[in-house]
């Protein structure tokens, strides 16, 4: 797609003021200011590099809405968005796309029809430099006939005048003073390729209303109330594309799906987005499969088996005598050792496992304590014990 340069294919009103988005009622507000801003910047070459930053500062929003914009301005075949190898910042380039052509068109048909419906005596000055550029408008040559026009007679009154047949009118293309179709002056023409012009611009905008208030119920009706803007240029292009099916249709298949569909009774809808571009009113309702029902087998309960008595064990006299002298030492050494809880149990235990003697592990601990010239600790006492 060529590049548009407002420097070398526009007019010169134009060179300074896209007034050819005034014709464009699917665009937005906020993305129509920033590709103002952006047409003047790409002024000269038709491409320039502005940081999203400053184009959010520019526009007075956030950049998240200056992303939206230019997502906008892409799928409207308004600019593209490059990347440049170098530095990997942006770089929109305009486009001279058939949209915006039509556009210019569009445009200058209105200029036209506001000088030629002018009241009388309004002198319409024109633009210094401001002539068409050849590849929007095409110079017209006037046909001007050097005959004068044909005299007109008037009707004689006769007796037969009631059963006479009125006179056809001259057809166009015959032969004779300005009767033909090459006789008529450019200013008729051009009236004429107005009047047709905007009847269809009269019809273009009774269609649009239309399908506007068809999505204005599909909107109501539709249980997410999100992305309005977005869903509406997606269901307007449906529509012009005659991809969209009648509104009676759309709204008979969501009470069709509010009613069936599991996750729509869950309260999880599709956005209206997602559902116009995916097409999915071909879909059919959610519906999971209930598993069948299995006749499990009656499970039989076993008679509770008795356990086996247990009597308890005697102890011997040495085990006794062991646990005795076990708790004696224990004691001993808690009253040396005051804040130890459960370290001596253990260590007396690694002791005895390895063949030391208690008592004598006792009187040994006191007699530590009471030659030594500072407190120690138990921990400190063991070592010396383990080690020699």
């Amino acid at each position: 797609m060529k590049t548009l340069v407002p420097a070398a294919f526009l007019r010169v009103r134009e060179k300074f003021v896209p007034t050819f988005l005034f014709e464009d009622t699917e665009l937005s507000r906020g993305a129509g200011y920033l590709y103002v801003y952006l047409f003047s910047r790409a002024y000269h070459h038709g491409v320039c590099r502005v940081s999203q930053e400053r184009l959010a500062h520019v526009g007075k929003c956030c950049v998240r809405s200056v992303q939206n914009y230019l997502k906008e301005l892409v799928e409207l075949q308004y600019l593209e968005i490059l990347r440049d190898p170098d530095s990997g910042r942006s770089v929109y380039r305009l486009l001279r796309s058939p949209r915006v052509l039509g556009l210019i068109r569009a445009a200058e048909q209105a200029a036209l029809e506001e000088a030629f419906f002018a009241p009388a005596g309004t002198q319409i000055l024109p633009e210094g430099g401001a002539n068409f550029a050849p590849a929007i408008k095409k110079k017209e040559e006037i046909y001007i006939s050097p005959l004068s026009p044909l005299p007109e007679h008037p009707v004689r009154a006769s007796s037969n005048a009631a059963h006479r047949m009125p006179p056809s009118p001259p057809a166009y293309g015959t032969h004779g003073r300005g009767g033909s179709l090459s006789s008529r002056s450019g200013e008729e023409r051009r009236r004429l390729s107005l009047l047709r012009t905007s009847d269809d611009a009269r019809e273009r905008q009774t269609e649009r209303t239309a399908a506007e208030a068809d999505f204005e119920r599909l909107f109501a009706a539709w249980p997410v109330k999100k992305d309005r803007r977005t869903a509406e240029r997606i269901f307007l292009s449906l529509r012009r594309a005659g991809r969209l099916p009648v509104i009676g249709a759309l709204l008979a298949t969501v009470e069709r799906f509010q009613r069936e569909d599991k996750h729509w009774r869950n309260g999880c809808p599709p956005l209206l987005t997602s559902w116009l571009r995916g097409e999915r009113w071909h879909d059919e309702p959610f519906q999971p499969q209930q598993p069948e029902n299995r006749v499990e087998p009656p499970v039989m309960a076993l008679p509770p088996r008795p356990l086996p008595e247990t009597r308890p064990v005697p102890l011997t006299e040495a085990e006794r005598r062991g646990m005795g002298e076990f708790a004696t030492v224990t004691r001993g050494l808690r009253a040396l050792w005051p804040s130890e809880g459960g370290a001596i149990p253990a260590a007396l235990t690694r002791a005895k496992l390895r063949g030391m003697s208690l008592p004598a592990l006792l009187a040994r601990a006191q007699a530590f304590v009471r030659d030594a010239a500072r407190p120690v600790s138990f921990g400190d006492w063991m070592r010396e014990v383990w080690v020699s």
